[in-house]
């Protein structure tokens, strides 16, 4: 809160900060960008997404979170713009947001390249690695829920006449 242009420890600020408003949505493209990014289980998502589209049902199962997890953490994507969603039935299907920003398309083929692979990631290589093998192990199986075709004319009359 702030009082006659002074925060709680008596420094002298600018503007009018709010708690409501001090999500991704405020900040400038590219901070929303890299805050998202800023948490292992949202990198983890991403990680799964540049693999292609997923219903938060199979996230849950690859991540091993709760349900309330995956999908808190996929809305705070959503509001940073790098997710977008498509509701079928009861299902809910993710996938990364079309971009033709160059730094989003090099990070997210960063991402998918680099990794769970690097020494540098060695602390969390294995998460990364087994979340993909996990997610090609659903998809083997077909355990994975494919995100259907939209409906088209030529297919909504193939699907009425014999």
């Amino acid at each position: 809160m702030i009082r006659n242009g002074r925060n709680r420890r008596g420094s002298r600020v600018t503007g009018r900060a709010s708690r409501a408003g001090s999500g991704p949505a405020r900040a400038p493209l590219t901070t929303q960008f890299f805050r998202a990014l800023a948490d292992r289980t949202r990198l983890r998502v991403v990680n799964l997404l540049v693999r292609g589209t997923l219903c938060v049902c199979d996230l849950q199962r690859i991540l091993g979170e709760p349900q309330s997890t995956v999908s808190r953490h996929l809305a705070y994507l959503k509001a940073a713009g790098l997710i977008t969603d498509r509701r079928d039935g009861v299902r809910v299907f993710y996938a990364l947001a079309p971009s033709r920003h160059g730094l989003r398309l090099a990070v997210f083929e960063a991402i998918r390249a680099h990794v769970g692979r690097g020494a540098e990631f060695a602390g969390e290589a294995a998460l990364f690695r087994h979340d993909v093998e996990r997610l090609e192990t659903l998809r083997a199986a077909g355990d994975c829920h494919e995100e259907p075709r939209p409906i088209t004319a030529s297919r909504h009359l193939e699907a009425a006449w014999p």
